[in-house]
């Protein structure tokens, strides 16, 4: 993972955990293309270009690590957006699950703070950063 958080790490900061993104998602989605190029070549094309597309650029520039100290948050491709905050200034982390989530295992996590929000999606060990965060709380 390349994040710049190793980078302006802190005297004494560490990462803790890092969000491990679920690469079911990616599998179901190429099987999908599969079957729609069986169906119509059309069908199949559309489907790779629109959807599974997004699937993938979103699989690879979702970064989400929880230090010592903070939480460091990247998504986007072209529209960066970056999240990075001491761990005292997040009010909750959220996680919540549709009905493949619950099957395959993967959550989306939200990071709430004073007003502003931030959504990470397919986290496969969703739990743990959750739990972890507030461990650190509690400290």
């Amino acid at each position: 993972m390349s994040m710049k958080i190793e980078e302006n790490l802190t005297k004494d900061e560490k990462i803790l955990i890092t969000a491990e993104k679920d690469k079911i998602v990616l599998i179901v989605g190429a099987v999908i293309t599969v079957i729609c190029f069986i169906l119509h070549w059309v069908l199949g094309l559309i489907w790779l270009l629109v959807f599974y597309r997004t699937w993938i650029i979103s699989y690879c520039t979702t970064h989400l690590c929880l230090t010592n100290k903070r939480v460091y948050g990247v998504t986007g491709l072209i529209k960066r957006t970056e999240l990075d905050m001491p761990l005292d200034k997040v009010n909750t982390i959220t996680i919540s699950k549709g009905l493949f989530g619950s099957i395959l295992g993967y959550g989306n996590v939200s990071i709430k703070s004073f007003g502003d929000g931030w959504t990470f999606m397919r986290i496969k060990n969703a739990q743990e950063i959750k739990k972890l965060f507030y461990e650190l709380q509690e400290k």
